[in-house]
């Protein structure tokens, strides 16, 4: 068996170290995460702009936004947090009293430079999945939302009766 001399060594950890910081052996240099900084903050509702009705879909007249290199976090009015791991797993929230899991699940994805965030409810022979897709420009934040209705179990999205009721542009002001 033939040994490596300390030249050989060190040229080796050296590119084993090289690989690692540049993506994996692919060129491609490490970046820090992503952790949407510019969503962060507490945003209220703007009445005067926006556009679009969904009926039965409450609108937060508070946003408190935090985000972390894993996940984003709303709390709106007040209420528990909604948390949407950055993982690409749907995530089932549980009661912050009860500790139950709740009949809902939240995911998270980028779609067209904004932040999506979907939540998907069970109701009877339907699941309604509501993605609001949010995107700040200083101390404006705009969330364009669409409802879609899921039948089960035939899995096939439905047609609203009234198609210009699944979407609607809610705009926020950042609080001082």
């Amino acid at each position: 068996m033939r040994r490596m001399s300390s030249g050989t060594i060190l040229t080796i950890a050296t590119v084993l170290t090289a690989g690692s910081v540049y993506g994996q052996g692919r060129g491609l240099p490490v970046r820090t995460p992503r952790e949407f900084t510019e969503l962060r903050g507490t945003w209220v509702l703007d009445e005067s702009a926006g556009a679009g009705h969904i009926a039965g879909l409450p609108i937060a007249r508070t946003l408190a936004i935090s985000t972390t290199p894993f996940e984003i976090s709303l709390v709106k009015d007040g209420s528990d947090p909604e948390v949407y791991s950055f993982d690409g797993r749907e995530v089932a929230p549980k009661d912050a009293r009860t500790g139950a899991v709740l009949d809902k699940l939240y995911s998270f994805t980028l779609v067209a430079g904004m932040v999506a965030l979907t939540s998907k409810r069970p109701r009877g022979d339907f699941t309604n999945i509501i993605t609001d897709a949010y995107a700040a420009s200083g101390d404006v934040l705009t969330v364009e939302r669409q409802l879609s209705v899921l039948a089960r179990p035939q899995g096939n999205l439905v047609t609203l009766s009234d198609e210009r009721n699944n979407r609607q542009t809610i705009v926020y002001r950042r609080s001082k």
